[in-house]
């Protein structure tokens, strides 16, 4: 996640929150920054997560 962070803090152009950015731009320019098996796992442990917080 560090590394991930990084990449997005060294991106250039308008941050997000600037008036008149398209949010949905600044969100489709990071699509794929992140590898699916990397994705998956941590959707995995979000649920698990959610499962022990129910008992």
């Amino acid at each position: 996640m560090l590394t991930f962070a990084e990449e997005l803090s060294s991106r250039t152009g308008p941050p997000a929150s600037e008036p008149g950015r398209d949010t949905r731009v600044a969100l489709l320019e990071c699509a794929g920054a992140i590898p699916k098996e990397d994705l998956e796992r941590m959707s995995e442990a979000v649920k698990e997560g959610y499962k022990r917080a129910d008992e």
